[in-house]
């Protein structure tokens, strides 16, 4: 759990590679609608980075409490590009820690 809380720590940085993995995917797209070289390898490495990162926020998600967690997990798996780097963002507003 230290782990996980240290990573999103470096929320900047995960939010980064959202980024760099939607520039690689974009320009993958580009190169595969011009027939230009290396168009496969740039989706394959940018889906392979959205899983990785997919793979760290499903964790996070399951090992915390967080409010609407249905939501965010569904979300997730619809969408994972944008509703990662949201809940990059908004993780910490969105941990559910009730004081008892």
């Amino acid at each position: 759990m230290a782990f996980m809380n240290n990573l999103f720590q470096f929320k900047y940085y995960l939010s980064a590679v959202f980024l760099f993995s939607i520039a690689i995917a974009l320009l993958g797209a580009l190169f595969k609608i011009m027939h230009w070289p290396w168009a496969d390898e740039m989706l394959i490495i940018a889906l392979l980075i959205t899983l990785i990162l997919c793979v760290i926020l499903l964790y996070d998600m399951m090992t915390f409490p967080i409010k609407k967690k249905p939501l965010w997990i569904f979300g997730l798996i619809i969408s994972p590009l944008t509703v990662g780097i949201i809940y990059c963002f908004m993780r910490d507003d969105l941990l559910d820690v009730r004081d008892e």
